[in-house]
């Protein structure tokens, strides 16, 4: 049986909004509204059944697992994109 793997455009946002941590630099970023990076977040986080930020007042803070994942999704997502620069050359 398959095994369930989480969206990747999701996994795509929390890329960006781990780096920045903040959505609303995400979703200026990425062309997306503010709700669109939560939600792509929150799903991301209801797959993996953990908080990946912590969320204080306005600010956004990466937990330790969103730490964790956050070096593997870029180190991941950054070796695709290479891979396909490869290809179309």
């Amino acid at each position: 049986m398959r095994q369930h793997i989480t969206s990747l455009p999701a996994l795509a946002c929390f890329r960006v909004a781990a780096k920045l941590e903040s959505f609303s630099k995400a979703a200026d970023c990425l062309n997306l509204t503010h709700g669109a990076v939560c939600r792509a977040v929150r799903l991301l986080e209801g797959d993996l059944g953990t908080p990946l930020f912590d969320r204080r007042n306005r600010a956004v803070f990466l937990t330790n697992d969103g730490r964790r994942l956050a070096q593997v999704v870029a180190r991941g997502l950054g070796e695709i994109k290479e891979e396909v620069r490869r290809i179309k050359a």
